[in-house]
């Protein structure tokens, strides 16, 4: 099964299931940083991993379907209901659970690895959550995850935000068409999409060592070649996305999304390959 792949089009729509199949999720930004924090986390079979903020199971059902034993939870009540309905008809069992990081009552130890792909940012108190992490851990396991950089604005943003109005309007996202600035940029950003902050190396390591974690390695994604993809998908009307009512996301154009994948994807390789700094920060730590 391709890295992401999810079922939604089994049975009623031969091309986008072909398409998957093919090429997996096609979020790229977000594809890129699972496969990095899949290779850093090096879970076993015989080992049982926690993904915090599963989402709509796109990951989580990704490793269950490999053979992995892995546990989903979120927030969002409408998102795990898709996780589920996909699990079910890939054949798959997953726990996914309603609970949040910060309030999670589990036994200490339980976990062998835990994951999670770009959550904390969203979580009210962080570092309450990290220190859940690190009790749930079992000792000497592993946890990785994956957070904004305080610098993620691209250069194409900064260009866009300074046109005028009418031109805002027809090329730009409503966003950026909102913006007169770079930090009302930032804050309108945020607030669609719940982020309570970003982070920088320092911040974000100094957390994770308060925790109680090892640090053991800081990488990063959304580099400078990946980064010309992602700045299109930020910064043009046609990539627009939002958070749905009812669960994921709703884009202004899939098909927008899926023509760009595989040719941006070989560019996100290459800044993993050079070791680019990018405007997302991936930590790998242990307990």
């Amino acid at each position: 099964m391709r890295l992401g792949y999810f079922p939604d089009y089994q049975g009623k729509g031969i091309i986008k299931d072909a398409y998957l199949r093919l090429f997996g999720y096609p979020y790229t930004p977000r594809r890129n940083e699972a496969r990095i924090i899949f290779d850093l986390l090096k879970l076993k079979k015989t080992e049982y991993a926690l993904d915090v903020g599963c989402g709509t199971g796109i990951f989580t059902n990704y490793l269950a379907k490999s053979g992995y034993k892995v546990k989903g939870i979120d927030v969002e009540e409408a998102d795990l209901r898709v996780a589920k309905w996909r699990a079910e008809k890939l054949g798959i069992h997953v726990d996914y659970r309603l609970q949040d990081i910060e309030s999670m009552k589990e036994e200490d130890n339980k976990y062998d690895k835990i994951f999670s792909i770009c959550v904390f940012e969203h979580v009210k108190n962080d570092v309450n959550g990290l220190k859940n992490v690190h009790r749930m851990l079992k000792p000497g396991g592993r946890f990785v995850l994956s957070l904004p950089n305080v610098s993620s604005v691209f250069p194409l943003t900064h260009f866009a935000i300074k046109c005028p109005g009418s031109i805002k309007k027809v090329l730009f996202n409503s966003i950026i068409a909102s913006s007169k600035s770079i930090s009302e940029y930032e804050s309108l950003y945020d607030k669609r999409f719940g982020h309570q902050r970003r982070y920088s190396v320092n911040s974000i390591t100094e957390k994770i060592v308060r925790a109680g974690f090892k640090l053991e390695k800081i990488t990063f994604s959304l580099g400078p070649f990946g980064g010309l993809f992602s700045s299109l998908i930020r910064t043009l009307k046609i990539f627009e996305w939002d958070k749905k009512q009812d669960a994921g996301y709703k884009f202004n154009s899939m098909l927008a999304f899926a023509l760009l994948h595989p040719i941006s994807y070989p560019f996100y390789m290459l800044d993993n390959v050079l070791g680019l700094k990018g405007k997302a920060i991936i930590v790998s730590a242990v307990k």
